[in-house]
C-alpha cells in the first residue's frame, strides 16, 4: 500500500461521505488536526434475510467460491458460509475483511489489488457466488466470464443516491479533501467538487472511477491509511 500513500499537504477541511456510523473511526483519527464534517452521499437499503435465503436456496449448484465486494454484505456471507462450508471466501479489501471477521467468517482471502478486477484474476473454483449491491459494477462478472468461470450474483442491498441540497453542494465545493468510499458516492459528489480538491478513494476500483473525471486522487483503503496520506 505504500505506493498509494503519498501525503496530502495543507489539509484544512475534510468531508467524510459514508453513512453513519461508518465514518466514526476515520473521524476519531482526524479530529483536532483539521476540520472534519460528514455528508452521507448515499443511503443503503438492506434486503430482508428471507429474500436472500430464497435466492441462495435457488442456486442450481453449490458455489465453490464466495466473493464479497462490500462490507455491507458481511452478515449475508456468514449465512452463505453456513450453507456452503466448503466454499472459499474472498474479500475485496481490508474493510470488508474486518466486517467478515466480526461476523465470524474465517479463513478469508483478500484480493491482491483491492479491486473486483484483481479478484476475477485470482485462482477461484467455479461456480462463483458474489454477494453485494443490486446493481454491481461489471468488472468482476466480465473478468470471470472471460475465464469461462460460472458466476451468479445475489444482491443483498441497494444503494440509493441522495439528492443534495444547496447547502450540501456548498459543503463539497468548499472542502479541501473529500473521502469517497464507492463509485456510487462519487457519482453524487463529482459535479460539486473543485478540480483542486483532493479526493481520497477507499479502494482501487473507486480510485479508477474518480480518475476518469478528477485530477487530484489518492487511494487509502483503511482509516490508518487515510490518516497517513493526510498527515
Amino acid at each position: 500500500m505504500a505506493a498509494h500513500c503519498q501525503r496530502v499537504g495543507d489539509v484544512k477541511r475534510v468531508t467524510l461521505t459514508r453513512e453513519p456510523p461508518r465514518n466514526d473511526e476515520v473521524r476519531l483519527r482526524l479530529e483536532g488536526r483539521c476540520f472534519v464534517q460528514e455528508l452521507p452521499l448515499t443511503t443503503t437499503r438492506e434486503f430482508e434475510v428471507s429474500e436472500v435465503d430464497r435466492a441462495l436456496d435457488g442456486l442450481g449448484e453449490d458455489p465453490q467460491s464466495i466473493v464479497v465486494t462490500s462490507a455491507r454484505a458481511a452478515m449475508f456471507v456468514a449465512r452463505a458460509q453456513q450453507r456452503f462450508p466448503r466454499a472459499i471466501v474472498v474479500a475485496v479489501g481490508p474493510a470488508t475483511l474486518r466486517a467478515l471477521e466480526l461476523q465470524g467468517v474465517s479463513d478469508v482471502r483478500t484480493s491482491p489489488a483491492l479491486s473486483a478486477t484483481s479478484i476475477a484474476a485470482m485462482s477461484l473454483e467455479a461456480p462463483v457466488l458474489s454477494l453485494g449491491a443490486l446493481h454491481p459494477r461489471p468488472e468482476l462478472a466480465n473478468g470471470l466470464s472471460a475465464r469461462g468461470l460460472a458466476h451468479t450474483h445475489v444482491a443483498v442491498y441497494e444503494t440509493v443516491p441522495r439528492v443534495l441540497t444547496t447547502t450540501d453542494q456548498e459543503l463539497l465545493a468548499t472542502s479541501d479533501v473529500v473521502v469517497i468510499g464507492a463509485p456510487s458516492a462519487w457519482a453524487v459528489a463529482s459535479p460539486h467538487v473543485r478540480p483542486e480538491t483532493v479526493v481520497v478513494a477507499q479502494g482501487t476500483t473507486t480510485a479508477e472511477v474518480v480518475r476518469t473525471n478528477h485530477p487530484a486522487v489518492v487511494m487509502a483503503a483503511t482509516p490508518e491509511e487515510i490518516e497517513r496520506v493526510l498527515f
